[in-house]
C-alpha cells in the first residue's frame, strides 16, 4: 500500500505464508553374495549374474536380506512432518530526497515432528523428536543515494540461517 509523506512516497507491505511437508523414509538392504564359481577378473562382469552361477545349488550366488534390525542399533526408517507459518510487515519510509529507511519484521511459527522405527515393526517407536518454535526476525535498512549511481547502505537483521 503506497502512502505519501512530506519527504516523499513510501510503501507499507505485509503478507502471510504457510508451508507443509510430510516425509516417509523406508529402507531395506540386500546383500549380493557371489557364486564360488566366478573368479573376479578371469570372466566377464556379466557372468556374476549368469543364471548358471545363481541356480540355488551349493556354491552358487544368492541375495540375502541385510536390513538392520533393533539388535544393530542403526535404523533409517522414519516419518516426519514440518509446518511453518509466517507473517511479515514492512514499511519503506522516505527521510528526504536521498535518504530512505526500511523497517520490517517477520514472525515464524515452526513445528517439526520426527519418529523413527524398525522396518519390520513400524508400531515400535525407536526415537522421537519435536520442535515448536516462534521466531521474531526484525530488519532495518538505511539507504543514502550519494549520487544517482552510488548508494551507501547500512543494514541489520536477524535470520534463522545464522543460528547455532
Amino acid at each position: 500500500m503506497p502512502y505519501r509523506l512530506f519527504h516523499g512516497n513510501g510503501k507499507v507491505s505485509f503478507g502471510y505464508d504457510q508451508q507443509n511437508k510430510d516425509r516417509t523414509n523406508l529402507y531395506r538392504r540386500f546383500q549380493i553374495v557371489p557364486s564360488d564359481r566366478v573368479r573376479y577378473g578371469e570372466l566377464p562382469g556379466d557372468s556374476l549374474f549368469n543364471p548358471d552361477n545363481n541356480d540355488g545349488a551349493p556354491g552358487t550366488g544368492y541375495v540375502q536380506e541385510s536390513t538392520l534390525n533393533e539388535f544393530h542399533g542403526s535404523v533409517d526408517n522414519y516419518t516426519a512432518n514440518q509446518n511453518v507459518e509466517a507473517g511479515y510487515a514492512s514499511t519503506d519510509v522516505p527521510l528526504g530526497k536521498r535518504l530512505r529507511m526500511n523497517l520490517g519484521v517477520r514472525v515464524e511459527h515452526g513445528k517439526q515432528n520426527v519418529v523413527s522405527f524398525y522396518e519390520f515393526r513400524p508400531d515400535s517407536i525407536l526415537q522421537e523428536g519435536h520442535l515448536d518454535n516462534v521466531d521474531w526476525l526484525p530488519s532495518a535498512n538505511l539507504s543514502w543515494s550519494m549520487t544517482d549511481a552510488i548508494n551507501v547502505r547500512l543494514a541489520a537483521s536477524r535470520t534463522l540461517s545464522a543460528r547455532t
